[in-house]
């Protein structure tokens, strides 16, 4: 690629914008961030392959729905993130305070939906926006037209 610096910069300036503002919704603890992104990931992406589905959003707050969600332990994370086991349990016990995260009787972390609600209504939207932006202009510079009109006249010629 002969100018990758420039799609780097891209998807960097977008990192590092979701990044600040998730800082925002964790007051400044990074680590406390991506403890809670880990947990959430694990839980959301496991039970989503093990179930072979994609549910809504409204299925997904289900409180019944999220008891079977896939658990995690603190190993798991620490392990996953780099950080001290030690490190997660506190940063663990910060976002079980704040109603965050909660444990199952056999101790494994979920996120609950209180999380995701203040995630959802600080973060989603403005970082859905800057990333379909990012993705564009990145797109762009590679020569790729996604436009919306040229994916629909893809999808006829496919369905004849």
């Amino acid at each position: 690629m002969e100018r990758w610096h420039t799609d780097f910069l891209i998807v960097s300036g977008f990192l590092q914008r979701h990044l600040v503002r998730e800082l925002e919704v964790v007051g400044g603890d990074p680590v406390l961030g991506m403890v809670i992104s880990e947990i959430w990931l694990y839980n959301i992406t496991r039970t989503l392959s093990r179930d072979g589905e994609i549910p809504s959003s409204k299925a997904l707050s289900d409180e019944a729905r999220r008891s079977r969600f896939a658990a995690c332990n603190t190993y798991s994370v620490a392990q996953s993130l780099g950080v001290p086991a030690q490190t997660v349990r506190r940063k663990v016990q910060i976002l079980m305070d704040k109603g965050w995260v909660e444990k199952t009787p056999k101790g494994q972390l979920l996120v609950t939906t209180r999380c995701e609600e203040v995630f959802h209504s600080h973060t989603t939207l403005e970082t859905m926006r800057d990333f379909i932006s990012s993705a564009r202009t990145l797109f762009s510079h590679m020569g790729l037209d996604l436009s919306l009109q040229k994916s629909a006249k893809s999808a006829a010629t496919c369905d004849e």
